[in-house]
């Protein structure tokens, strides 16, 4: 019963907590992967010398991502923001620890394509549970009035800069400075998400309005209608294409 009343006093509708915990899942998604990013190459020169195999490692997390998100947010919709977050946060984790293992765990005596095959394994699993993002925003859009709702999208845009700044940063300050030059950075990497789960596990309330949740039943069978009927408004096509180039530009540029 005590257990009880402390956990329901800890999911109180708190909009500071709700405000952090959004913040958080944004940072996070975008963190770790800001510090995994410039370190791929390597984690590939581990196990294969083919830039080709870079490129596909690349593909695979943005393929994954890209094929997920919609039904991410459809799940978001049905199921409720806190559970779907938790879910993402847990895919993240297995993720990136499954990448940790594969980095640091010595492979002289082993097959060669084993840690190849779990880099492209734990990229996609990355990739799939990689709606973190787009469910935190829908948590800021639930918890703002209208007035208010460009100001706390701003967050959006702090954690994303803050994220790419901080995770150069860990890069440059860490691998240089140990023997191992992944270790450090691959141990925050895989830090920063339990603490997201942790926080989102405790303080995150639900945000969508109950009368809304299992509402689009039949929205499943077609998760990608949606995103073709937002194209239909020119305004918001111009300004996510001017989004996808910048994106393309600084992957390949990378």
């Amino acid at each position: 019963m005590k257990v009880n009343i402390v956990k329901e006093s800890l999911l109180k509708p708190d909009k500071k907590f709700t405000l952090l915990s959004a913040f958080i899942t944004l940072l996070n998604d975008r963190l770790s992967e800001s510090i995994l990013l410039p370190i791929l190459p390597s984690f590939v020169l581990l196990f294969d010398s083919k830039a080709s195999t870079y490129g596909l490692l690349s593909c695979t997390y943005q393929l994954a991502q890209f094929t997920a998100s919609p039904f991410i947010g459809l799940m978001s919709d049905r199921y409720g923001r806190r559970p779907v977050t938790l879910f993402c946060i847990t895919g993240s984790v297995i993720g990136i620890s499954i990448l940790s293992f594969t980095v640091l765990f010595n492979w002289s005596n082993s097959i060669a394509t084993i840690p190849l095959f779990l880099l492209f394994l734990a990229r996609l699993i990355d990739g799939l549970s990689g709606g973190t993002a787009a469910t935190a925003t829908t948590i800021l859009a639930d918890i703002s009035s209208p007035e208010k709702r460009a100001k706390t999208f701003g967050l959006i845009g702090v954690a994303f800069g803050l994220s790419f700044f901080l995770g150069n940063i860990f890069v440059v300050i860490f691998a240089r400075n140990t023997n191992n030059n992944f270790i450090i950075p691959v141990l925050i990497a895989s830090i920063i998400p339990i603490i997201n789960f942790l926080l989102v596990f405790f303080y995150l309330p639900e945000t969508k309005p109950n009368s809304e949740i299992n509402k689009s039943k039949t929205a499943l069978k077609n998760p990608l209608k949606a995103l073709f009927t937002v194209f239909k408004e020119e305004k918001i096509k111009k300004l996510s294409l001017a989004f996808f180039y910048l994106l393309y530009c600084f992957y390949w540029i990378d």
